[in-house]
């Protein structure tokens, strides 16, 4: 059984954070996310 966390943010939010989940997700190799976020915010 695989389990899903699912979060919901405002674009707003996303703004103010997109930095740190930048360096999260490269610290992590999971770059594609962050671009996932980069797309939902522009």
């Amino acid at each position: 059984m695989k389990i899903n966390t699912q979060i919901s943010a405002s674009k707003i939010s996303l703004s103010k954070i997109s930095k740190h989940l930048q360096i999260f997700t490269e610290s992590e190799g999971l770059p594609n996310h962050y671009e996932a976020v980069r797309g939902r915010i522009q």
